[in-house]
């Protein structure tokens, strides 16, 4: 009954991402509880931006809450990170993710909270070109249950996200789907 669970993490690449996947990515998708996996080659440094990437769920506004709730220990900023692909309309995404980021401050009160819409057609290298250019400190992410024809078929962007990240990530794993947004 954990509450949190905090674990280093090696990566994996080629046929072993695909095929094997890490302890890891097997722990984030077992557990109930969160999980901050922490890159190898990390080293420590205060906690100053911490991206929480979103596609506007519904259930997310809860794991958003508790990402403040961290933030603040730390005197940190939240960043509500959204990747367009393009497949919207521009003024309905960027409406989209200002409501959202409204509906968190009116409810939160936390001022550190912004948000960012960046292109991208490629959504794993899009959080990864971003994170690297603000130069983040955390990546928070959901992640969701996902059926075995999906497993094999649409890989899941928290674990593409855990495999390859140069930061560490904290992952909220929901059972259900929950509603979105947009």
């Amino acid at each position: 009954k954990a509450d949190l669970i905090v674990m280093g993490t090696k990566g994996a690449s080629g046929l072993k991402e695909v095929f094997i996947g890490t302890n890891t990515a097997d722990v984030i998708e077992k557990v109930n509880c969160p999980v901050i996996a922490v890159p190898s080659e990390t080293r420590y440094k205060e906690i100053k931006k911490i991206v929480f990437a979103t596609n506007y769920a519904e259930n997310d506004f809860k794991n958003i809450t508790a990402v403040i709730d961290f933030a603040k220990h730390f005197d940190a900023e939240v960043i509500l990170l959204h990747i367009s692909a393009g497949n919207i309309s521009k003024p309905s995404e960027f409406n989209s993710i200002e409501q959202f980021c409204k509906r968190i401050k009116d409810e939160s009160h936390f001022e550190k909270l912004s948000y960012k819409l960046f292109d991208n057609k490629n959504i794993e290298e899009g959080v990864s070109l971003y994170l690297d250019e603000i130069n983040a400190d955390l990546i928070a992410m959901t992640t969701r249950h996902r059926s075995l024809f999906q497993k094999l078929f649409d890989r899941s962007l928290t674990k593409k996200i855990a495999y390859h990240t140069n930061v560490p990530l904290l992952v909220f794993h929901v059972k259900e789907r929950g509603s979105y947004l947009l």
